[in-house]
């Protein structure tokens, strides 16, 4: 098994974005939530929720959520199916 690729590009705008916001996106594929990405799977050293994660990561529950697509598509982390607070827990997949 593979270790998921956190920097590889992924598209930032949608297919019906204008061109200049696709161009954009193209421009700072990669870019710009590297960072996130380190920071939230670094902190997942258990299950938690978003709000426990931001508390770790000095990151804002919405920066957080807002990887979660990303991040589960990526393979690094899984939602493990428990709501705690109204928040949709997180765990990571370690890669071996």
């Amino acid at each position: 098994m593979s270790t998921p690729d956190l920097f590889s590009p992924q598209p930032r705008a949608r297919n019906t974005d204008p061109q200049t916001s696709q161009d954009a996106a193209r421009a700072f594929r990669g870019k710009p939530c590297q960072s996130h990405y380190l920071l939230i799977v670094g902190a997942l050293w258990r299950p938690m929720v978003p709000p426990e994660i931001a508390k770790l990561t000095g990151l804002s529950v919405v920066q957080i959520d807002r990887r979660r697509r990303e991040l589960v598509d990526r393979g690094a982390i899984r939602l493990t199916g428990r709501v705690v607070d109204g928040y949709e827990q997180w765990e990571r997949i370690n890669c071996e």
